[in-house]
């Protein structure tokens, strides 16, 4: 029983990994945080500090951006903000058009919205 679960798992999860391309496996973050990065070296002169958005893009974001900024999901209760540093909103991108203050794009379906320094 052990050896056919042992082998079966894994044998499992490639066959799903290979055959679905619309899982989060497929995602590409550190390919999305290049872009990011690429774009706001560009347009700003400071770092990114801090990324708001919902987990998977704003934390994933976070996660592979080069000054490893703060993740928050929003800043609603957020005290302690390093104001020198930049900050970059993700979202829908109907909403984050209407709303940013500063240089918006998109990636995918994803709205980025880049406020810092110029």
């Amino acid at each position: 029983m052990f050896i056919v679960l042992f082998l079966f798992s894994p044998l499992a999860y490639a066959y799903i990994s290979i055959s679905q391309t619309d899982k989060r496996t497929d995602y590409e973050g550190k390919e999305i945080a290049r872009l990011v990065q690429v774009r706001w070296d560009k347009i700003f002169s400071n770092e990114i500090s801090i990324v708001v958005g919902d987990e998977w893009t704003g934390g994933n974001l976070s996660y592979h951006l080069n000054s490893r900024p703060k993740w928050f999901n929003n800043l609603d209760n957020v005290k302690d903000i390093n104001i020198e540093g930049g900050v970059v909103y993700t979202g829908n991108p109907k909403i984050l058009k209407k709303v940013c203050p500063g240089v918006y794009g998109t990636i995918r379906p994803v709205g980025i919205c880049m406020i810092g320094a110029r």
